[in-house]
Order: C-alpha cells, then structure tokens, then sequence
C-alpha cells in the first residue's frame, strides 16, 4: 500500500483490518512469539500510514481499534512468556515422572481411596526445586492437594453435584489426576510398572 502509485485514505483501514484479521486467526497454528512481534510491527507502520495519508473523519475509532489490536498483541506476548515459565510446559510431565517414582501400591485400597497419592496440585516453586536432571519434591508439604486427602476430605461441598450427570468435585478430581498421568504418556514420561499396573486396578 505504501509503494502503491496511488494514495487512498482507506489504505491504514484495510491495512489495520488485514492485521487484525491475520491475528485473529493465528490461533489456528502454532503459537509463536515472531508472529506476535511482526504484527506489533506491521500496526507501528499502519499508524505512520494513517498519520500520513489517513482520513482525519473518523480517526477517534481507528486509534481506539488500533490500540486494542496492540493491547492484544502485546498481552498474547507477555502470556507466552508467562506460559514458557511455568511448570506446565515441558516440566509438567517430567515433574511427575518425579513425583510418582515415590508412589507406594502397596497402601493402595480403591474402596476407601487410601493410599492413592496422586498429585492433583500444589506443585509450586515453594515445593519443587529444579535440578540440572531431576526435578525434587517435598512429599511432605500440605500444600500438595492429593486424590487421597481430597477423599478423606468430608466437606460437604465436595460431595455436592457439579453437573446434570450427578458428578461431584471428588469425581472431577479423580478425573483430573488421571487425565495427568495420561498426558505424561503423550509427552513420552515413562512412569514405573507399579504405578501403572494400581492405576489400572483403580480404573477397572
């Protein structure tokens, strides 16, 4: 549009629309932070259009779209940012490979729930500390929420219905902690044949 041998006003509209566009639909990709800057960019170069050759009609709800469209950009950056941070990417998994290397079956009893210790949160950096090859949990830490303490919680909130199937937070839990032990097989975290052999047992 800038090298174009002709000048219209609607140029940083369309330019602005086509950004947006573009930004909306990035989602159906992989996440990258390039992207994200190239559009930060490519708004940076709309705004100079618009001061150049832009409309002065109309201009109060460009610069609101436009500021808005930056705002997301920049926030979808500092959120990938936050996100690569966090022990839920590439660590989540290995962080429970970790963890279950100190599950005991033996205390398992499926009835009762006692003896299920697995982890459904609290996996924080007060708990944890990351070592160049293994991650190190304090087990002893009541901040770590487990399947077995959540069952012997007798809250009656717990027991309540969350849905119209009749599930109560007990059941989310539960569904919770194993959707965890199957996302470490999808990400390749080998866990031992004692862990796998009682979830087996508790799922039949």
């Amino acid at each position: 549009m800038e090298a174009a041998p002709f000048k219209n006003h609607l140029f940083p509209i369309w330019g602005l629309f086509l950004v947006s566009f573009r930004s909306g639909v990035s989602w159906l990709s992989r996440y990258d932070t390039y992207v994200e800057w190239r559009n930060v960019l490519k708004l940076s170069a709309i705004a100079y259009m618009y001061l150049r050759h832009g409309s002065k009609v109309g201009s109060i709800p460009f610069w609101i779209l436009w500021g808005l469209i930056v705002l997301k950009s920049l926030y979808t950056i500092l959120s990938g940012y936050l996100v690569s941070k966090s022990l839920w990417r590439g660590q989540s998994s290995k962080l429970l490979q970790e963890y279950m290397d100190g599950f005991t079956p033996d205390r398992c009893n499926p009835k009762t729930m006692e003896g299920y210790t697995y982890l459904v949160y609290g996996e924080s950096t007060k708990n944890i500390k990351i070592g160049d090859s293994a991650i190190i949990i304090d087990h002893s830490s009541r901040s770590l929420v487990t399947l077995d303490r959540i069952w012997r919680c007798g809250d009656p909130l717990l027991r309540r219905p969350v849905n119209r199937w009749g599930n109560n937070a007990k059941d989310m839990c539960l569904a919770f902690a194993l959707s965890r032990l199957l996302r470490c097989r999808m990400e390749g975290a080998t866990l031992h044949e004692g862990a796998v052999s009682t979830t087996r047992k508790l799922i039949c």
